[in-house]
């Protein structure tokens, strides 16, 4: 069966989702919901403005949708869900009250995903792993991404020292046109383990969300979280 997709936000990340989606016969992008778009025609499916979300969402029915939006926008965006739609939540920065408000959506199959690299939630995995046998360790995440990124620290790397008895110092780095690379390094007296992704270019992404995509696509509504797809 073939899932039909729409988009919130079509900035670089939502662009390499969209082409790669496209490509693939699972799925069919119906559409995409994007501000800054100046010329539609560079795209072969519709492209609307934010004022046009339900009227979207009423023609097209969309399985599943993906944001790569902001909090702001999500808490926004979600009222106008219908009953039983996939909703991923592709985005960092909530606090803690908003995602209350996302989980309190129970009509909905809702993803919220800090990050959609497979690579990342491994990484996860392993600190959880490490720390549970390590948790006296002296801990340092260093986090580097390209120098327009508007939050710092990322909202993996916090989500990654979550994962630790002792809070991790965090250190940013935004230059040139990096990607995305995090490094734990965990440190006693006598020895030490680094762990480290890089993201190599931001097609990661694309194969993320297509997997996220196809796991939601099945589940009855509720909230989850996507490290419940590496369980």
């Amino acid at each position: 069966m073939t899932i039909k997709i729409g988009i919130f936000g079509l900035g670089k990340a939502g662009k390499i989702v969209a082409q790669s989606l496209q490509e693939d016969e699972q799925f069919d992008l119906l559409f995409a919901v994007n501000n800054k778009v100046k010329n539609n025609d560079e795209f072969d499916f519709t492209v609307k403005p934010k004022e046009h979300i339900e009227a979207l969402l009423e023609h097209y029915k969309p399985d599943i949708i993906l944001d790569f939006t902001s909090p702001e926008a999500v808490i926004n965006n979600i009222d106008k869900l219908q009953k039983g739609t996939g909703y991923i939540v592709v985005t960092t920065g909530f606090t803690e009250t908003q995602l209350q408000i996302l989980k309190a959506y129970e009509h909905l199959k809702l993803l919220y995903a800090i990050t959609i690299s497979d690579g990342i939630n491994i990484v996860m995995k392993l600190c959880e792993a490490v720390n549970q046998v390590w948790n006296h360790a002296d801990v340092d995440i260093i986090e580097q991404h390209f120098k327009e990124k508007k939050d710092s620290p990322s909202g993996t790397a916090q989500e990654l020292a979550k994962l630790f008895s002792s809070p991790p110092t965090i250190h940013s780095v935004r230059s040139g046109e990096t990607v995305g690379i995090h490094e734990v390094i965990l440190a006693t007296a006598d020895q030490k383990i680094t762990i480290k992704h890089e993201s190599f270019n931001k097609k990661v992404f694309a194969e993320g969300a297509k997997k996220a995509a196809l796991w939601l696509a099945d589940k009855p509504n509720g909230f989850y979280n996507v490290s419940e797809m590496y369980k």
